[in-house]
C-alpha cells in the first residue's frame, strides 16, 4: 500500500506506508476468520491510521518442517502478487510463538 503525494518538482510520488512490527502497535477488533493454526482479526494501526487484517499463526501448532515451509511459501507468494483481486500483503513479524501477517482488510459488500 502506498500513499500518493506531490513532490517538489510537481510530479506524483508513491510513498510506502509504514507498518509497525509489534502486536502492541495495533488495536485489535473482532475475529473475522479462524483455521486449525491461525485466527484473523480486524485491526487498526494508529501510527498510520489504516485498517488492516492481521493473521496470527500459532507456530507451536506448526511443529513440522513441512508446515513451516508452507507458511514461508504463503508469505513469499503474497509478497510477490500485486493484483486488485488478491489480498495485499503489507508486513509480517514473529511475536513470541506467533507469526503475524499484516494484510489488506477486505470489507464485505452487500
Amino acid at each position: 500500500m502506498t500513499e500518493s503525494t506531490v513532490g517538489s518538482t510537481g510530479s506524483l510520488c508513491e510513498t510506502p506506508i509504514q507498518w509497525p512490527m509489534t502486536k502492541a502497535s495495533y488495536e485489535f477488533g473482532k475475529s473475522i476468520g479462524q483455521g486449525a493454526t491461525s485466527t484473523v482479526f480486524e485491526a487498526l494501526c494508529p501510527s498510520n491510521g489504516k485498517k488492516c487484517a492481521i493473521k496470527i499463526i500459532n507456530l507451536e501448532k506448526c511443529s513440522t518442517s513441512a508446515s513451516l515451509e508452507e507458511i514461508n511459501r504463503e508469505i513469499k507468494s503474497m509478497k510477490n502478487m500485486k493484483n486488485e483481486n488478491i489480498v495485499a500483503y503489507y508486513a509480517s513479524f514473529v511475536a513470541q510463538t506467533e507469526l503475524c501477517i499484516i494484510m489488506d482488510l477486505c470489507q464485505r459488500g452487500l
